[in-house]
């Protein structure tokens, strides 16, 4: 009598613990109970992966009013009733949510959209998804209420390429949206690949800094050479020194006028192409040289 009474007891564990569709339902109880809505939904669904039933469909439905995503309510209100059997019958309560839903529609910001498939003989083979539900939420093609912005239906069909379309809902107007799965793809142009502004031209730059540093250097050349020459011819004892010292003088003379000029000239050119070179896209072609008796300085360019 022991023994059967310890087979009783396995018997009713193991079928406790082999309703895996019933844990999941009462899990996604428990949490509706606590207003653990995403929660309970999730829980409802995990037992409808294992079981597809009109009181898990009812029961997500529900979760869905208590969180006022009416679209998604409605989708599953459907299906509940889609489903129902004598064995799986709508629970008492739906008539009450469904009122509830009716209430709310008439009363929030949405608009009827009625979803159609072209060709009509695979419409019962497609499925919809909307943007704004979950991604494991697909329906058959039907009508739904969507609320104000943009939503992506996308709808797939055995042997067909998925389609999307792209709506804004901005009023209170019903609307029809048909996926044509005989309609050519567009075709996609790739967009024109944007010319990368280029930048100023360094060349005025670097033109008027070779400038700055020849005047630095003639500056330097006067400061360190010229002007001792300078004063050595000016303090030459007699003429054979200061003769000794006039040519050097002249040279050096000479150098100093050269690299104020030179840079001088280089600079204005500097600032000339600068100001050129906004007006034009050629390049200019710049030369410096120095001669002699002088230098030259050579700017061509191209409008």
């Amino acid at each position: 009598m022991r023994a059967l009474g310890c087979l009783v007891v396995l018997c009713l564990a193991s079928t406790a613990t082999a309703d895996p569709v019933g844990e999941r339902v009462a899990a996604g109880e428990e949490l509706a109970k606590q207003a653990r809505w995403t929660e309970a939904i999730e829980s409802f669904k995990a037992a409808d992966k294992i079981e597809k039933r009109a009181k898990h469909a009812c029961l997500i439905a529900l979760a869905y009013v208590r969180r006022e995503l009416w679209p998604q309510a409605e989708v599953f209100l459907t299906l509940c009733h889609e489903r129902a059997t004598a064995s799986d019958r709508v629970p008492d309560w739906v008539q009450l949510a469904e009122q509830q839903l009716k209430e709310k529609l008439a009363k929030a910001k949405v608009a009827v959209v009625h979803i159609r498939v072209v060709p009509a003989e695979i419409a019962s083979q497609t499925s919809i998804g909307v943007s704004a539900f979950e991604p494991d939420e697909l329906f058959a093609p039907r009508t739904i209420h969507l609320g104000h912005g943009k939503h992506l239906i996308t709808a797939k069909a055995p042997g067909r390429e998925t389609r999307q379309q792209t709506i804004e809902i901005v009023d209170d107007s019903p609307r029809e949206v048909m996926v044509d799965f005989d309609a050519k793809a567009p075709e996609v142009i790739p967009a024109a690949a944007k010319p990368v502004a280029k930048g100023p031209s360094k060349i005025p730059l670097i033109v008027t800094s070779v400038g700055g540093a020849l005047v630095f250097a003639g500056a330097g050349y006067h400061l360190f050479a010229f002007k001792s020459t300078r004063d050595d011819l000016a303090a030459a004892p007699d003429d054979a020194a200061y003769t000794a010292l006039e040519g050097k003088f002249d040279s050096q003379k000479r150098n100093t006028i050269i690299l104020y000029s030179v840079g001088a000239a280089v600079v204005v050119t500097g600032l000339v192409l600068g100001y050129r070179m906004r007006k034009s896209e050629r390049k200019p072609s710049v030369g410096a040289m120095v001669a002699p008796g002088g230098a030259m300085v050579v700017m061509e360019w191209n409008r």
